[in-house]
């Protein structure tokens, strides 16, 4: 397959928000803009619906738009809607009464003028909380979640998901009911099976404490849009879902910017955009006037986001702040329009202004082809192919001989690419990629297989010799050749006849009708063994530093 326009893969992962989770549509949008395609999903909270939609194949904005529509507080069960309603109202009530308007013009220093409004505090107090109506909210209140462990039912939210999916999934189901059954019945395993894209949510287990991942590879048969509301579930606001004989709640509680989810050895370490809710900071002249009890919100959000930042760090994750205003809450569950449409905007234009610095996007967003992508991560070894000609050239004089080295730049191992060459005959590189579904090709089976192909092209008289590089190399001591993954692949093809390459052991009486009857020499095995050990330490070498850069701008 000759090489075509790229799509660079990458992963998102979003920080729970409540309902500023908007925002992180308009982050999506601005990476959107940039090229960035993201081909697997992980959140928790609020990110966990973000990474959901985004799944289903949903733009920024048109997550926009369907928040926007179906505001959290219609997500709510309406017989316990009264109780979130009575309480905002007896906030402004007690507001009014207590003369709190008055008194944030008053210094807090003229004690004797604050003392006046004792009086019309304590009087504020009885009349909004201790009236039967605000006695009976707050013992029905304590009854509910006594029993129900929560106050609002996740089941609104489910069905709204289940709405969600309607447009995208299953459309070749024309009968809309039969369309709604598989929905409702769609697991993690059938969701990457139709979109090919990877969700992965983090909910909480009460009873331990942990953090635990609800995916296509811990939990395949798990109903997702059950799992996704487990992970959303605020504590006390939301009763707790039963999944796998464990009681969910927020996956927030745990880790609310869940990077670890895509393990860098299993996706090949492939960038990971962690998308993490921040509001605007205080201006350094302001820092001497800190309320104390805004002083200890900030101290608690800092030990949270130094811990995100730590496990992004560990796990290869690109920190995207997504700023907004500190005067929308988490809770701010009554939204108008305008007020959800600043908030996109404020998380498109914070992520954007991120993506424009960040060194890593900036370098990646260049290629423009497979092969400039892999060698962007792998680095450009061309050299050591170079060299190993020169070596192949002192063994077999007079042959004309080309090289390339294949590897795999995507989340689900399915494409390999030529991203480096070496010849001794002036031959124009060409940069093919294949589908490692495409088992024609001996590079694939080479690949798939983990084994030493070679192959003779008697129409050309051409040899081929395809050599597989492990991420553990046979000289290493740990090295495990069951577990191993492929790391690259090594392509030696020379214009001659397999008889003429000393590589080949002919043990054949009267000769070797074809390819298949020859050997490859042990002497030759153990030559190539170096070539690549070397191959392997340079790729691995500058995926490192590579990935090191994540975060640093411009």
């Amino acid at each position: 397959m000759k090489n075509e326009k790229p799509t660079i893969e990458c992963l998102a992962v979003f920080e729970g928000g409540g309902a500023k989770g908007i925002a992180f549509a308009g982050a999506l949008e601005a990476a959107e803009e940039q090229g960035i395609k993201f081909s697997g999903y992980g959140g928790a909270s609020s990110g966990a619906i973000i990474a959901l939609l985004s799944c289903f194949g949903y733009k920024g904005s048109e997550i926009k738009s369907k928040l926007k529509r179906d505001k959290i507080i219609n997500l709510l069960d309406k017989k316990f809607l009264i109780l979130f309603y009575w309480v905002r109202f007896m906030s402004r009530i007690n507001y009014f009464l207590s003369l709190t308007f008055l008194r944030k013009k008053i210094p807090y220093a003229n004690c004797c003028i604050g003392l006046l409004f004792f009086i019309p505090r304590v009087f504020s107090f009885v009349i909004c909380y201790l009236n039967p109506i605000s006695i009976f909210t707050c013992f029905f209140t304590l009854i509910t979640i006594g029993v129900q462990k929560g106050i609002f039912k996740t089941d609104k939210l489910v069905e709204t998901l289940r709405e969600y999916a309607f447009d995208k999934v299953y459309l070749e189901v024309s009968n809309s009911e039969d369309r709604k059954e598989k929905i409702r019945s769609l697991t993690f395993l059938e969701l990457e099976k139709i979109t090919g894209v990877k969700l992965k949510v983090i909910a909480t287990d009460i009873l331990t404490g942990t953090a635990v991942e609800l995916s296509s590879i811990t939990t395949p048969d798990e109903l997702v849009f059950e799992s996704v509301a487990a992970s959303s579930s605020y504590p006390i606001f939301f009763r707790p879902s039963i999944i796998k004989n464990q009681i969910l709640t927020d996956g927030g509680i745990s880790c609310n910017l869940p990077s670890f989810l895509f393990n860098p050895h299993e996706f090949n370490r492939l960038p990971v955009y962690a998308f993490d809710l921040r509001t605007r900071f205080f201006m350094r002249e302001d820092a001497g006037k800190i309320k104390i009890s805004i002083f200890l919100k900030k101290l608690t959000m800092s030990m949270i986001d130094a811990s995100n930042n730590i496990i992004s760090d560990v796990t290869g994750g690109i920190i995207v702040p997504v700023i907004v205003s500190p005067r929308f809450g988490t809770f701010s569950f009554n939204l108008s329009d305008e007020q959800l449409d600043k908030i996109f905007n404020q998380g498109k234009v914070s992520a954007k202004r991120f993506m424009k610095r960040d060194f890593f996007t900036s370098s990646m967003l260049p290629a423009k082809e497979y092969h400039m992508y892999a060698s962007l991560i792998y680095g450009n070894v061309d050299y050591l192919l170079k060299l190993i000609q020169n070596e192949i050239e002192i063994l077999i004089e007079g042959v004309k001989l080309q090289i390339n080295l294949y590897t795999d730049i995507t989340t689900n191992q399915s494409r390999i690419v030529a991203f480096s060459h070496s010849n001794n005959f002036n031959c124009k590189a060409e940069y093919n990629s294949y589908d490692l579904v495409d088992s024609d090709a001996v590079c694939v089976n080479a690949w798939n297989n983990k084994q030493i192909f070679y192959s003779y092209d008697e129409s050309n008289n051409r040899t081929k010799i395809f050599y597989p590089i492990e991420r553990s190399n046979r000289f290493d001591a740990n090295y495990n050749g069951l577990n191993n993954k492929m790391l690259a692949l090594l392509e030696l093809e020379f214009q001659a006849h397999y008889l003429d390459i000393s590589f080949f052991e002919d043990n054949t009486i009267g000769g070797a009708k074809s390819i298949k009857e020859v050997d490859f020499s042990e002497d030759s095995a153990t030559i190539i063994d170096g070539y690549c050990f070397v191959i392997r330490n340079s790729m691995l070498g500058h995926q490192a530093i590579f990935h090191e850069s994540k975060n640093t701008h411009h």
